[in-house]
């Protein structure tokens, strides 16, 4: 028998779902500064027509989590087709509550694009630019323009697998109000192993006053006709977050899966950690959590105990670890040789890369050691320097050993000696054993907030638009299957 309040209810309009629940619909994209033409409201295109930036499709995704009930993750939606639309966003409501289904044909949508023409342009990087960038980042790297600078110059002159910047600035009436970088990186896989050129995109900062205006779809548009001709086949994002996750769903992406943060925190450092974001969220109090004084002295400098260990720091696990701030390109290459490759696919761990790596301007490192000339194992663990107040997060962006020994004290001597009020690492692609010390030494799943949303995760796109249903492959490496992936924090920019 039907429910006489439901069919009360219904509307045979945009996908028979309430009208209220419409109007409401309607009304949030008012909130969110996006103004759709009357001729357009049902069946215009959002996403297609670049309509929706990746702020606005995030706000989207809270609302219909908020409507449903459950918790939504992007990478299992196809966004662009079943959200394009109001009538597609109220069709998948109504599938997602159960609401019968009034078999109305989808009426094909009008082609729009609503983003203004005049004024606006978007222009392939040049070194005359370099001065408008450093400042315009400022919202983004760090507040001190001449950093932004030297983190640039690094990022893409200084970078050994990088002939010239590929970077796409867009301007409005001379103003640098949108920018989308890509930087150079070489990947290798099989046995024996072959190596390849990816561009791995970062650096995505649009103005916010220039946002819901289908900027960022144009940008990239312009900067995927820039590089399909280029020597890279694909493009990778490495630690996708949830705005980026979202918009680059929309244009072709593919989502490997999401790398799986492990970490740890000592009682005082989850204690002050809950307090501020209870604080941060009370009204007029939330401005006190920008300074230090909710932070502890381990939370402001982080290697400060580190630092100030015995050196070298003798462990239960065996060997004893030597810490230094300086690291060894040369005998960390010699060790990853020595281990060998699997064949599955991962950044090239060569001298020059390592010399490159970790001169990352934004970053400050600290290496944990065993051996001497010869190596048997390191950790490095990195903290951010680049962030407008205190961030107490220390990640373990890369480890290797000979064997689960010595894995065990770099693990031990991390966590003993480093006493980090936050301890975090990626772990989707690591293997049992290194599975069971992290867990032995107290990591746990983290950032939920991200999590549920399946970030961060790995993103890969082919640089041709007419590849982008392929079976995308490097040699005989499938890229898509996460099986084939030997991933580190190292190999992004978030390491």
């Amino acid at each position: 028998m039907s429910d006489p309040s439901r069919e009360a209810n219904a509307d045979s309009g945009a996908g028979g779902v309430r009208p209220a629940l419409r109007d409401e619909l309607l009304a949030q994209f008012a909130r969110w500064g996006i103004d759709l033409s009357s001729d357009l409201v049902d069946h215009g295109s959002l996403i297609a027509s670049g309509l929706f930036d990746s702020l606005a499709l995030f706000n989207l995704v809270l609302w219909i989590e908020a409507k449903t009930g459950r918790a939504i993750d992007p990478t299992s939606v196809d966004i662009a087709q079943e959200w394009d639309s109001v009538a597609d966003i109220l069709r998948y409501l109504r599938r997602t509550l159960d609401v019968s289904d009034s078999g109305a044909a989808r009426r094909s949508r009008a082609a729009t694009s609503p983003l203004p023409q005049s004024g606006y342009r978007i222009v392939r990087y040049d070194p005359s630019f370099k001065h408008a960038v450093a400042q315009f980042q400022t919202g983004l790297w760090s507040p001190d323009p001449e950093l932004n600078r030297r983190y640039l110059e690094w990022k893409h002159e200084s970078n050994p697998y990088s002939a010239a910047p590929d970077i796409y600035l867009a301007f409005h009436n001379e103003e640098l109000v949108g920018m989308r970088g890509f930087y150079a990186s070489r990947w290798e896989a099989g046995v024996p192993a072959r190596r390849w050129p990816v561009l791995v995109a970062d650096d995505m900062l649009v103005r916010e006053d220039h946002r819901n205006l289908g900027l960022v779809t144009r940008i990239m548009q312009t900067a995927y006709a820039g590089l399909r001709d280029s020597e890279s086949r694909f493009l990778f994002n490495l630690s996708g977050g949830r705005l980026t996750v979202l918009g680059s769903l929309t244009m072709g992406w593919r989502s490997i899966g999401m790398l799986k943060p492990l970490g740890r925190r000592t009682r005082g450092g989850a204690l002050r950690r809950s307090f501020r974001f209870h604080l941060n969220r009370a009204p007029y109090l939330w401005r006190y959590t920008k300074g230090g004084l909710l932070y502890s002295a381990a939370e402001r400098r982080p290697f400060e105990r580190l630092d100030h260990a015995d050196n070298p720091f003798a462990t239960e696990a065996g060997p004893a670890v030597e810490v230094d701030a300086c690291p060894r390109p040369k005998a960390m290459a010699a060790l990853i040789d020595r281990i060998g490759h699997d064949g599955r696919l991962r950044h090239v761990r060569d001298e020059s890369y390592f010399d490159w790596r970790f001169r990352h301007p934004l970053c400050e490192y600290r290496f944990l050691y065993v051996g001497k000339d010869i190596l048997e194992g390191y950790l490095v663990l990195k903290r951010e320097i680049r962030r407008f107040g205190p961030y107490p997060r220390v990640n373990i962006v890369d480890i290797e050993a000979i064997n689960g020994c010595v894995q065990a004290a770099l693990l031990e001597a991390a966590v003993e000696a480093g006493a980090f009020a936050e301890l975090v690492t990626w772990s989707a692609t690591a293997n049992d054993q290194l599975l069971q010390q992290l867990g032995a030494n107290g990591f746990a799943p983290v950032d939920q907030e991200l999590t549920a949303f399946g970030c961060p995760c790995i993103l890969v796109r082919s640089t041709q638009d007419e590849r982008l249903e392929d079976d995308w492959r490097l040699g005989e490496t499938r890229l898509l299957d996460p099986k084939n992936w030997d991933f580190r924090m190292l190999f992004s920019m978030a390491g």
